[in-house]
């Protein structure tokens, strides 16, 4: 699956709105929420990568 940068920054600010918002009331929103945790770094990860390579910003990420 590729990305652009602009794509990964996107999907990092939903990402943070959506778990800025949630609530945690059972076990299922602490799973979800856990999850959510994960996928945050490893799009911080890939957007710290991103920011290492040379080139424009049409750049097209490899996952």
């Amino acid at each position: 699956m590729s990305f652009s940068p602009k794509s990964v920054e996107l999907l990092l600010d939903l990402l943070e709105i959506k778990m800025s918002l949630m609530h945690v009331h059972d076990r299922e929103d602490a799973k979800e929420l856990k999850a959510m945790q994960a996928t945050r770094e490893e799009l911080l990860k890939i957007a710290h990568k991103s920011k290492k390579r040379v080139g424009d910003s049409s750049e097209v990420l490899e996952r």
